[in-house]
């Protein structure tokens, strides 16, 4: 029983590493793009400050 549970938690961490070596680039493409305009956002935001006084 306990051998098992043993195979199925290690195909479990397997199946994981490979899923996240799959969407790898697509996860860090998606966070730079994130960052980008997280940084455009502030930017702006900034601006507008700026202008109202």
């Amino acid at each position: 029983m306990s051998s098992m549970i043993l195979f199925y938690f290690t195909a479990l961490v397997l199946f994981c590493n490979k899923f996240s070596q799959l969407f790898q680039p697509f996860i860090e493409t998606i966070s730079a793009s994130v960052k980008n305009n997280f940084w455009i956002l502030i930017i702006i935001s900034k601006k507008k400050i700026l202008k109202k006084r």
